[in-house]
């Protein structure tokens, strides 16, 4: 089937040659947006859906002739029943049966057919006869549904929340294996195919295009701190507990610390960082230390610079995000544990408490994760995750806090558990990322909140490319007008430019 030429080949299998077996120019009414086709050995014929035509056609495979079946709405992929002698067609928001002699319609699941979720953009579908059942891959909710053929009862088999795994981008076509008991699911987004476990909803990657870049692969990527004068990434793993480096020309990427590399204090759950490039080290915050440990950005070495930061009952820090107040010899850190903000004197070491429930004024700081200074006002932003939308702003000189963006303050898109921001001032906004996979903006004086690159909502798509899995960190290049997202699921960088939202992959 060539969807360009509207057209249906016959390929031999042992030569190659191609044969048009029905074509725009045989027919009054030619097919414009082939979909799907199914061989109907049975009965000689290839039957296809048209998208544009709303229809679901035979082909006979002697002479070319088309016959239409059935009119139907936006179908895409369906199955073949031969022993029900219908087809089973993905049709706008519904599960249809065609009765293939009849040409009769009836909903199997959706339109108050069946319970479970509601399909979105359902697009691949498989006949699973063993268990009555038919697998469908829904683009709109990322997820591989099954629906029971009794009932029209749909359930999901794996998603963002079932399953472990790569998550499932766009996806579009399925296949099922020989033995029943897993799926193939074809990722458009992520150019990949994924195959997901039946029984367990886990998914791997089968087949991709390669990874981008080179040299130490990602583990648990947290949060990272950009370079501009010399064009790198640096990136914090806590999953194999060290700082990597990330060429921007090639993605390449390599060990500036670890147990192996540099000497100091071992990292230990690491997860903030602040580039202090002046002074020629990063500073990371560790939660296994319960403290600060600067590294020297050319050897790797690592430096204790603070180690009286509080702890819960457990002993436990939940450190955070950075932000390097450089003029003032400082950082400030979130402890989203504690639910408070820490100041650390970078000269000293010494740490106090700049804002929690007791110290400041204002709405609580709720679940601080990430935080950037806007030292143009003289305030701190604090992503709340805890909140809808959550960002605080709270002033260096007083301690005043007051909330920019939540469920009840600003307007707009909605963000949900948001995972890190970054400032771009010239705009009077920031950028933040959040659990749903959004890049949204909020403007610093309205709150105003919009998408720039989200890939997890058909309906509310901005920008093309590769899917965004599940963001942890975000860096801006605001002089190239672009971002970089850390992707925790994917274990790669993903470049967006921020006028038009389109992505691709810069290193995985």
């Amino acid at each position: 089937m060539d969807g360009s030429q509207n057209a249906l080949f016959s390929v031999d299998l042992a030569s190659g040659d191609r044969v048009i077996v029905s074509q725009p120019e045989s027919d009054p009414e030619p097919l414009t947006n082939p979909r799907d086709l199914q061989f109907d050995s049975a009965n000689d014929r290839v039957l296809v859906t048209d998208e544009n035509r709303d229809a679901l056609y035979a082909i006979d495979l002697s002479d070319g002739e088309r016959t239409k079946i059935a009119d139907l709405n936006i179908p895409k992929h369906f199955a073949l029943d031969t022993v029900n002698n219908r087809v089973l067609v993905a049709s706008f928001v519904n599960l249809v049966a065609v009765d293939l002699t009849s040409g009769d319609l009836t909903t199997i699941s959706g339109s108050g057919v069946g319970s479970g979720e509601n399909f979105n953009d359902p697009w691949g579908v498989v006949l699973d006869d063993t268990n009555n059942r038919v697998l469908v891959s829904d683009y709109g909710l990322d997820a591989i549904l099954a629906i029971d053929l009794a009932t029209g009862d749909r359930t999901v088999i794996s998603n963002d929340q079932i399953g472990s795994g790569d998550l499932i981008g766009t996806p579009t076509d399925i296949a099922l294996d020989e033995a029943g008991n897993r799926v193939f699911v074809a990722d458009i987004s992520n150019d990949v195919v994924i195959g997901v476990d039946l029984a367990s909803g886990n998914r791997s990657t089968v087949a991709d295009a390669g990874g981008s870049g080179s040299g130490t692969e990602l583990n648990a990527p947290v949060d990272m701190g950009y370079d501009s004068g010399n064009q790198k990434l640096f990136v914090v793993d806590e999953g194999i507990n060290s700082v990597v480096s990330l060429n921007l020309s090639d993605g390449a990427r390599s060990v500036l610390t670890d147990a192996d590399t540099g000497a100091g204090p071992l990292l230990n759950q690491p997860y903030g960082i602040a580039l202090d490039l002046d002074e020629g080290r990063i500073i990371v915050s560790d939660g296994g230390s319960g403290g600060l440990i600067s590294v020297d950005t050319l050897t790797g070495n690592r430096t204790q610079v603070a180690t009286d930061i509080p702890s819960n009952d457990d002993g436990v820090s939940d450190l955070r995000g950075i932000a390097l107040d450089r003029a003032s010899n400082r950082v400030f850190v979130a402890d989203e544990g504690l639910s408070e903000i820490l100041e650390v004197d970078l000269l000293s070491g010494t740490t106090t408490v700049f804002a929690n429930e007791q110290v400041g004024r204002g709405p609580n700081l709720g679940s601080p994760n990430n935080l950037v200074l806007d030292l143009d006002q003289n305030r701190l932003l604090v992503m709340n995750s805890s909140v809808r939308s959550g960002v605080m702003a709270i002033d260096l000189d007083s301690g005043i806090r007051r909330v920019l963006s939540s469920n009840e303050v600003g307007f707009g898109v909605s963000g949900n558990d948001g995972r890190d921001l970054a400032l771009d001032r010239a705009n009077n906004r920031i950028l933040v990322v959040d659990r749903n996979a959004h890049l949204y903006s909020l403007n610093l004086e309205s709150g105003a909140r919009e998408y720039l690159s989200n890939s997890r909502s058909s309906e509310d798509a901005v920008g093309s490319g590769p899917a965004i899995g599940e963001p942890i960190a975000i860096a801006a290049d605001l002089e190239n007008d672009r971002a970089f997202i850390l992707d925790r699921v994917y274990r790669s960088i993903i470049l967006v430019d921020l006028p038009t939202g389109s992505r691709g992959t810069l290193s995985r």
